[in-house]
């Protein structure tokens, strides 16, 4: 599975999406300046400001909502004619922009990354609007929505896709070297793509570094041991599948096990059989996990062309404006559509494989 968590994704979809609008907004811009009494193109202005507040504040990018959402009062004010397109207010637009534009490429680089230079402009916002309105706004309240998206550090993906023919990527981690030696030769036979280490510490800068699909590693290892090195993949990636290997697996192990959201463990002594049999239901809750991925990015397009929709009602050329997002729309849904029907798939080739291996354990 992929490396990009559900908020990284969508925080990644945000970013694209709020590019594009700002690239837009500058030409604006820059008409503005030098045709400052031509106010026709405003309401595409307050359109891009409205999506970007809305959706920043979806993914949790508070400070982008905030500074977004006193952005678009200044321009409702200037829209209004309660304040003028003075030099100076065009000077203040074209800079909101601007920074609007670092925080784009500052959080490219690290979604994580505090946007402290927003505090100034906002600053010169709020006193504009204090002095010529007579009126503070106040920030926005940060969207629920944050606190439901999976929190996780954002990690690199360098490896190149693996050939058609693989069923995925496994990474396998245990110190005795003549197992991992004879694992990793069982399922490359399945014609898995392995990497194996001896170490946990390895493995880590692995996953950092390679697409890796689930991970199999011993539980009891020197220096880090599995259950150490599980909370230590959790904070790199929640999603993907955990399988251990061990010997000697107490009651008090399995409820580790699933506080970490360990999908699974397997005896020593193990078959091949059940080694692959092992192999193959992680591998399904990973693929499943990806196509919730890619499903729920489409939502999110969704709700941010919804958005930009919702602000054309009132513009009196909506009907050729909207033909263009009415496109982007059929096929985010047609996205969807595909998706739930993998979905649909997997969830029924899972349900069969469980049914198929409980009749088998009660022989």
């Amino acid at each position: 599975m992929n490396e990009a968590t559900f908020e990284s994704e969508l925080r990644y979809t945000f970013l694209a999406e709020t590019s594009e609008m700002l690239d837009d907004a500058e030409s604006i811009f820059m008409h503005l300046e030098s045709t400052p009494k031509d106010l026709s193109k405003l309401p595409k202005l307050l359109r891009i400001m409205h999506t970007i507040k809305g959706s920043g504040a979806t993914v949790g990018y508070s400070e982008i909502g905030n500074f977004t959402h006193k952005f678009e009062t200044l321009l409702v004010a200037i829209r209004d004619q309660k304040i003028e397109t003075s030099e100076e207010i065009i000077d203040l637009l074209l800079v909101s922009n601007d920074c609007l534009k670092k925080c784009i490429a500052i959080l490219q680089k690290d979604l994580k990354s505090k946007l402290a230079h927003l505090i100034e402009t906002e600053k010169k916002i709020d006193d504009v609007l204090s002095e010529k309105l007579h009126t503070k706004v106040k920030n926005i309240s940060q969207n629920s929505f944050e606190n439901d998206i999976v929190k996780e550090k954002k990690s690199t993906i360098n490896q190149t896709e693996n050939s058609q023919n693989s069923k995925g990527n496994i990474l396998i981690c245990d110190d005795d070297e003549e197992l991992l030696e004879t694992i990793s030769e069982m399922l490359q036979i399945e014609n898995y793509n392995v990497t194996a280490c001896n170490q946990a510490t390895t493995a880590l800068e692995i996953l950092k570094n390679q697409n890796v699909d689930i991970i199999l590693t011993d539980l009891k290892m020197p220096g880090m041991d599995g259950l150490e090195f599980t909370k230590k993949i959790r904070n790199l990636n929640i999603y993907i599948p955990i399988v251990f290997i061990s010997g000697n697996i107490s009651r008090e192990h399995i409820k580790q096990f699933l506080r970490f959201g360990v999908s699974d463990f397997i005896d020593k002594p193990f078959t091949s059989d059940g080694l692959i049999l092992v192999a193959e239901r992680a591998m399904r809750t990973a693929h499943f996990w990806r196509e919730l991925l890619t499903i729920s990015k489409s939502c999110f397009k969704i709700f941010v062309f919804i958005q930009k929709i919702d602000a054309l009602l009132s513009d009196k050329h909506k009907d050729i404006l909207l033909s263009g997002e009415r496109d982007i729309l059929k096929e985010c849904l047609a996205e969807i559509q595909r998706t739930t029907s993998r979905l649909l798939e997997v969830e029924k080739d899972t349900q069969s494989s469980f049914i198929k291996a409980s009749a088998e354990d009660t022989k």
